[in-house]
């Protein structure tokens, strides 16, 4: 062990006086951490400069311990810190305090204060005022390493973290005044009085920010070697390896302050004045004089960075032959299941696991069959020596401005007097920052005034890249013979994402009375608004005016390829597989957020320009009268900005696969194919107009005027149609996930059926051959009479029957690309709700489209989906139970659906046998969900069979009754924690024994309603109370509101909520809303669905509007309208517009919040308007 511990402490030096204190040097004056108190006056003079200096107390502690212990076990733990700290220097008076130097006076995180008097800072060359820094780091690092047995692990961990925050200078007092002949700088400092502060210099007056940083680093690693899991059902010998690195680093600047409490601040400088991410506040007055003036921002940054990398390789032995391998995919997939984050697409992959159940199953049903492929290859165990590496990195950068603040209690004075040269300078710059006054604000310029936005940008750069490969052999077992097998599969994959955004920080004016702009030469404002009660502005040339669009733009392309083959070396079979994938998220963003302009209220306006005005999508705008309005210009020009909102989705997906060879990895029990072709997307637009109020428009050169000024709009409360980003990164790929996921589920089904024809058909041709007298060959039979029966079977009639429905290209095929098509199209939203609308026309369409003129087709294809739902809808009754306990319902819907009864007698063989696959399919799929595992789809599949043949065709047991044992426990847990008595509970069980309906309204009754349909909400990826809410069940709110929406008409009130938590009884899919036809126009028009065309999917603010149509208060109304919860989508934009017309509103205005500032807004409709907009004040 070794520790080691330093520190270093300042002790100050302390002079204090009772009464007047005096500090002379001919030559430098200095103080380092020290202290001068006089009660009186105090006074420092030096013939050189005069020095308040600060030092660092600094402490460094380290510690280290390595262990070693049996069996080459080790472990060590380092630590170590390091601090510094400042301390300051002070000079403190009572009555007044003055500091002289020759030459220069310096303060570094120091400060001179007089309680009562004037303080008085004069140098003869600069006066500087600096901060120091305080700093911390820190570094840790573990490892640990050691083994037993077989294997080995090390684990290694280390991180890093160091900050720096700056301590500034300080000058305060009753009245405080800054002198030098030269410069004055102020770095992250303070300049502060009660009654007056004044700064005064003979060239610059530098007032500027020091930038503090934090950074950060963590690195894990964790290497394993020798035996361990193959991450299914089998070992490998070999090596494992995973390390990951994090990177953070920010840097956030410290401005200063220049301030008095009670009265005026005035800084003059002979040259230049630049302010820099930094305050300045008066109760008074400021006025601010130099020959260029700066006003600016400073930028923030964040940047992060993320890397990780594994790989794995050595000798694996696993499970193959048809079932092992089947087995050691349901497993996968489980585990797959269990381990995702998201609800959706853990549903999606129980499912398939749930599927990879019943391929088992069914593999070890073709066991002894003759018509199968790789008979001999029912289970094995197969050897293989192979490797698997991924790395990935992310960065991301963000650099956020941070602009300069000028408050002033009465008026705000700005002058850039130039340096008596026409034309040559004498500018005034404002970027990104908050300039106001309570009365008058002034800005003039002997050439230009330039008031522009400060940018934010934000950058996105991953990469990631996979591979690997393995060669293997496979020995196994079938009916009677044995089989061994060669294989070989390999795997790539690569990504990249790229990522830019610009936001803008803008620059604003505020006055409480006047605010005037006058510049000897042009004023621009890019990005920029000038707000008072009434604006003057005086150009000596152009006026330009132009609002500037946020940006974001964002691109992503992932490819992958796998492939495996295997060939039989004894036996039958061999195979081979091929998969390929491409995802394409695209998105573009281009669109005004605020635009630029001249805002004046009841005072009006009047703008002079000496030439030129140019106005691009921006406005001069006010609340008076006409008359109060003037711009006189030589020329003016103006356009429009497009703005707009786009994104594309692309998944290409294609897997062929022979058969399952029992050798390599499982893909199906028969060959396969699976072709995905997947776009989606949306957009939306807008336009940001140029608008000039109704006023005098005076243009003085009409040679030179290109435009009609008789097309100029003088509207402004229709100049800004912005558009909101619709484009979210990660729904959009969890969307793209889940349309991969629901195609191989499809692929699973289809395999399902496939090989479930198999089965019968073989079982049905040896019974044709053996009423034909035609025995299979016993134990001795040659190879060649295996093979005559073989084809005999393939021969026979019974055979031709069942393949010609099963087969490809079969009735039972086309249902289940039928189902899968409807739920592909429906994928990246409510699973539940997907399921539960199958009667929807959507997803009627879809399958019509597929099945096409195969009426049988389609027929199965709904009665197959309204079985799932019918399961789904909460008629299971326990998850582990949902195939058995619901498979009689499906057989009952099934029934009727192809043969229009639910009488089991009226039914002839060939129907029942119809009935019984369609319903161990939809009791598989049930299973799966519900359960979430290879042992719910078996059990549902399985269940799902015997229950329909043994109950509903067979004459059957009381409903519920089968269900029973797995019921029991979870009704009673649902019901305990949703506070249930322990008679409700009895009652509960005695109706779920009894199989009794939902008819009644016991309690008791409709906790079995509700636990039924809460289950399949979880299964389907919804929240318990969400589930609730949706179905609208007894005692259920539904899911607590997102948005609630209050409108107003009169004394009457309506209200609403958002789609999702809406009452079922005011959710009526069937009740149109006012804007039925445009939103089926906009399904029609992009072939996806959209929300606000009936009371099911309406949002809250249609909700209202319609629900005040209803009882006939609208027509010739004004309405206002109440959001509470989340702002406006811009989706809605123009659905609440197209509503509040055919309603026959005279006018429409919303209060809503802004969802990231938390800042009100207002939205307002007038008629003739196609989308509501937000107000400017």
């Amino acid at each position: 062990m070794t520790a080691k511990n330093d520190r270093v402490e300042h002790q100050s030096t302390v002079v204090s006086a009772g009464g007047d204190l005096s500090v002379q040097g001919g030559n430098d004056v200095t103080f380092v951490a020290s202290q001068a108190k006089a009660s009186n006056e105090a006074y420092l003079y030096a013939g050189n400069d005069l020095n308040l200096l600060a030092a660092h107390d600094e402490s460094y502690s380290y510690y280290a311990k390595k262990k070693k212990g049996s069996f080459g076990r080790s472990s060590s733990r380092m630590s170590e810190s390091e601090t510094s700290t400042v301390v300051s220097s002070s000079i403190q008076a009572g009555q007044g305090a003055e500091l002289v130097a020759k030459r220069d006076v310096n303060v570094e995180a120091s400060s001179a204060s007089s309680m009562k008097g004037e303080l008085t800072v004069v140098a003869g060359r600069d006066v500087n005022l600096t901060a120091a820094a305080n700093s911390y780091s820190s570094a840790s690092a573990k490892s640990k390493s050691g083994g037993l047995g077989l294997s080995s692990t090390s684990k290694a961990n280390a991180q890093s973290s160091s900050y720096t925050s700056v301590q500034g200078a300080t000058l305060s007092g009753d009245t405080t005044v800054v002198q030098a002949r030269r410069d004055i700088s102020v770095a992250a400092s303070n300049v502060v009085s009660t009654g007056k502060t004044a700064l005064r210099a003979g060239n610059d007056i530098i007032i500027d920010s020091v930038a503090e940083t934090s950074e950060s680093h963590r690195s894990e690693s964790k290497n394993k070697s020798g035996l361990m899991s193959s991450g299914g059902i089998g070992i490998t010998l070999g090596t494992a390896k995973n390390a990951s690195t994090q990177d953070t680093r920010t840097v956030v600047n410290q401005g200063s302050t220049i301030g008095s409490v009670l009265g005026d601040v005035d800084m003059r400088a002979g040259k230049n004045l630049s302010i820099t991410a930094s305050d300045v506040v008066a109760g008074k007055d400021i006025n601010l004089v130099g020959q260029n003036v700066s006003i600016l921002a400073a930028d923030n940054q964040n940047v992060s960075e993320q890397t990780r990398k594994t790989s794995k390789s050595g000798l694996t032995l696993a499970l193959s032959g048809t079932v092992g391998s089947a087995i050691d995919a349901t497993y996968q997939n489980a585990k797959q299941a269990r381990n995702e984050d998201d609800s959706r697409l853990s549903a999606l992959q129980g499912i398939k696991a749930g599927l990879s159940g019943v391929q088992a199953w069914q593999a070890a049903q073709q066991n002894g069959g003759m018509t199968g492929e790789n008979s001999a290859q029912f289970v094995g165990i197969s050897a293989s020596l192979g490797s698997q590496k991924s790395s990935s990195r992310q960065r991301q950068e963000q650099q956020i401005s941070q602009g300069s603040t000028l408050t002033a209690g009465g008026n705000l004075n700005i002058i850039a007097t130039g340096s008596g040269a026409v034309g040559e300078d004498g500018d005034l710059r404002v970027q990104g920052s908050k300039l106001q006054a309570g009365k008058d604000l002034q800005l003039i310029a002997n050439r230009d005034v330039v008031l522009e936005a400060a940018a934010n940008t934000q950058k996105l750069d991953g990469k990631n890249k996979s591979s690997g490969g393995a060669v293997g052999v496979s020995v196994g077992v079938g009916s009677g013979e044995a089989g061994i097998s060669i294989f070989a599969n390999a795997n790539k994959g690569a990504g990249k994402e790229i990522g830019n955004g610009t936001t803008w920080t803008e620059t604003t004016l505020d006055a409480g009375q006047k605010a005037s702009l006058v510049s000897g030469r042009d004023t621009t404002l890019k990005g920029a608004q000038v707000n008072g009660e009434s604006i003057l502005a005086k150009v000596g040339r152009d006026l330009t005016l132009q609002s500037l669009q946020d940006r974001d733009y964002y691109d992503s392309k992932q490819k992958n390829v796998g492939g495996g083959a295997s060939l039989a070396i004894v036996g039958q079979g061999g195979g081979a597989n091929l998969s390929l994938s491409q995802s394409k998220p695209h998105s573009k963003y281009d669109s005004v957020q605020e635009q630029t302009g001249l805002f004046a209220g009841k005072g009006g306006f009047q703008v002079e320009v000496g030439k030129h005005t140019q106005l691009d999508g921006s406005v001069i705008a006010s609340t008076a009268e006409a008359e109060k309005n003037r711009l006189s210009t030589g020329s003016l020009g103006w356009s429009e900005i497009r703005n707009k909102a786009e994104y594309k989705s692309q998944l290409q997906s294609v897997s062929v696969s022979s058969a399952n060879d029992g050798a390599g990895a499982f893909v199906s029990n028969m060959p396969s194919g699976m072709l995905i072709a997947y776009n989606h997307g949306d957009s939306a637009s807008g336009t940001t107009g140029s608008v000039i109020s109704e006023g005098t428009l005076e243009v003085r050169d009409p040679a030179r005027q290109q435009q009609d000024v008789a097309t100029l709009s003088r509207d402004p409360s229709r100049a800004n149609d912005s558009v909101s980003p619709i484009f979210d990164k990660e729904k959009e790929q969890k969307r793209l996930q889940q349309v991969q996921l629901i195609g191989e589920i499809g692929t699973q089904a289809m395999d399902i059926l496939r090989t479930q024809g198999q089965l019968d058909a073989d079982k049905a041709a040896r019974a044709e051959l053996e009423a034909r007298g035609i025995s299979a060959p016993g134990a001795g039979a040659s190879e060649r009479q295996v093979e005559d029966y073989r084809k005999a079977l393939l021969g026979t009639n019974a055979y031709q029957d069942i393949m010609g429905k099963y087969g490809t290209g079969g009735d039972y095929q086309k249902a289940a690309q039928a189902v899968t098509a409807a739920l592909q199209g429906l994928a990246g939203g409510d699973i539940g709700s997907a399921l539960a609308g199958a009667s929807s026309p959507y997803v009627a369409g879809v399958i019509k489209q597929v099945a096409g003129d195969n009426d049988t087709a389609r027929i199965m294809a709904h009665a197959v989906l309204g079985a799932v739902v019918a399961q789904a809808q909460g008629n299971s009754a326990a998850a582990g139970g949902a195939g058995a306990a619901g498979s009689e319902l499906a057989a009952q819907v099934i029934s009727e659906r192809l043969y229009g009864t639910r009488d089991s007698a009226t039914l002839n063989e060939a129907q029942k046998q119809t009935i019984t696959a369609l319903a161990s399919l939809a009791g598989g799929l049930a299973g799966s969900v519900v359960d979430g595992s290879s042992g719910g789809a078996i059990a549902g599949a399985a269940g799902g069979k015997n229950a329909t043949e043994n109950n509903f065709l067979g004459g059957g047991t009381p409903p519920g009754l089968i269900s029973y044992g797995q019921a029991a426990s979870s009704l009673t847990e649902y019901m305990r924690k949703n506070g249930a008595t322990a008679e409700e509970i009895t009652q509960a069980q005695r109706d779920l024994a009894q199989g009794q309906g939902f008819d009644g309204v016991q309690p008791a009754n409709e906790f079995i309603k509700a636990w039924g349909e809460a289950m399949v909400a979880e299964a389907a990826g919804l929240g318990i109370v969400a589930g609730l809410g949706r179905f609208g069940l007894w005692g259920a709110k539904g899911a607590t509101p997102v948005v609630t929406a209050e409108g107003r008409i009169g004394n009457s009130v309506f209200t609403d909520v958002n789609q999702t938590a809406r009452p079922a009884a005011q959710a009526n899919p069937n009740q149109p809303t006012l804007i039925a036809d445009r939103v089926d126009a906009k399904i029609a028009a992009k072939g996806t669905p959209h929300p606000n065309g009936n009371m099911a999917d309406a949002h809250a603010e249609i909700g209202v509007i319609q629900k005040a149509f209803n009882e006939g208060k609208t027509v010739g109304s004004d309405m206002t309208m109440n959001v509470v919860g989340k702002d406006v989508c811009g989706y809605c934009r123009g659905d609440i517009a197209a509503a509040a017309s055919k309603s026959g509103l005279k006018s429409l205005t919303i209060q809503a919040k802004d969802d990231i500032t938390g800042l009100p807004k207002t939205y307002y409709w007038e008629v003739g308007m196609k989308s509501i907009r937000e107000k400017k004040i």
